[in-house]
């Protein structure tokens, strides 16, 4: 965790949080380039490019400390990929009312978003939640993977080809790229949240993470629905959001049941070597070679699910999984008004996540 004398110099927590988004952009274009290609289709691997920088901020968080940034950016990312990024995408290239391959798979948002629903009626998500999510996330797998095999692949005029030995490096140097962006990303929030008095680290990563790592997503999306693959387009957001869903999450939890919980023996070491170095005036009554041992172990087991997360941020994913199930039906088609409309709607989310997410 980081040490509370350890802060930045003032005001340099926006520039730093604004650079690392820079990184983190440029981290995800290039993350779809090497394992997508260029002028490839490919939604399945656009999809695991843009969310490995999710992956990253979140993994990072955990590594300061703070659980619930790395909530708040599996939830505000998700959140962007299906209002933001979808309407974007929808007003500069609305849909003809044809077949689109894939279309089927957008239905997957709706049972995984009820399932993260009831799940967090218990406050805290524990070992068999995560097994619920995993298990959701294999189906959908199966589903998806018997859904490719039957329909036909999209033609795509054949881009140059690229050495594979290049686009690996061009990978490797895109996840350190994340690396570094996802740790000063969280560093300058945390910067931000300890000059405010205002808004918790939580409030403020839902509202920063979510636009930094949408960025990618919005010029990959935007890209695809000016080459005529509108339905690529849509199908790379769905499969971010039930990547965080149903692999992220549980990653989540599981590092909170971590033996010995190396995370809180990091801490309560730091903590104690602070301590011994300090002098004090207060008698030591007991010994003192049982408090790591009281203060490594956590209250309770499990992921503590936020209040504001909760009733915010799943419940619209719900009411947008509702949205997308008669689309992916083909029962509906959308056009210029449902994307004016997702564009609304995260202002909205906005709105509420910084009015009310510091009040639950």
């Amino acid at each position: 965790m980081l040490h509370p004398a350890l802060s930045l110099p003032r005001n340099l927590g926006p520039s730093l949080v604004v650079l690392c988004a820079l990184m983190l952009y440029i981290s995800g274009r290039a993350l779809v380039d090497a394992l997508a290609g260029r002028g490839q289709v490919s939604p399945g691997r656009r999809a695991l490019a843009l969310w490995i920088p999710i992956v990253v901020v979140a993994l990072a968080a955990v590594e300061f400390g703070h659980f619930e940034m790395a909530i708040a950016a599996v939830f505000s990312s998700s959140v962007a990929a299906l209002t933001l990024v979808l309407g974007i995408s929808l007003l500069l290239r609305p849909p003809i009312a044809t077949p689109h391959p894939g279309r089927r798979t957008w239905a997957f948002v709706l049972p995984a978003a009820l399932l993260v629903l009831l799940a967090g009626f218990h406050a805290r998500l524990t070992i068999w939640h995560a097994a619920m999510f995993i298990a959701q996330g294999l189906a959908i797998l199966l589903l998806w993977m018997d859904r490719s095999q039957s329909q036909p692949a999209a033609a795509v005029p054949s881009p140059p080809s690229t050495s594979i030995s290049l686009r690996w490096a061009q990978a490797l140097i895109a996840i350190a790229l994340a690396v570094v962006g996802g740790w000063g990303v969280c560093r300058g929030i945390l910067d931000l949240s300890r000059q405010s008095s205002l808004f918790s680290p939580g409030v403020i990563s839902a509202v920063t993470l979510g636009m930094c790592l949408s960025f990618a997503m919005v010029v990959s999306g935007v890209a695809l629905s000016q080459a005529g693959h509108l339905w690529a387009a849509i199908s790379t957001q769905v499969s971010v959001v039930l990547l965080n869903l149903c692999v992220l999450l549980p990653l989540l939890i599981a590092l909170t049941y971590v033996p010995a919980n190396w995370l809180f023996r990091a801490e309560v070491t730091a903590f104690h070597q602070t301590s011994m170095s300090a002098p004090s005036t207060v008698p030591t009554t007991q010994p003192t070679a049982t408090q790591p041992q009281e203060l490594a172990q956590p209250p309770h087991p499990g992921l503590a699910f936020p209040l504001a997360v909760w009733r915010i941020d799943t419940v619209l994913l719900v009411v947008l999984g509702l949205f997308l199930l008669p689309v992916a039906l083909g029962r509906w088609t959308m056009g210029t008004l449902e994307s004016m409309g997702l564009v609304v709607v995260y202002g909205a989310y906005l709105f509420m996540t910084v009015v009310f997410g510091g009040r639950w």
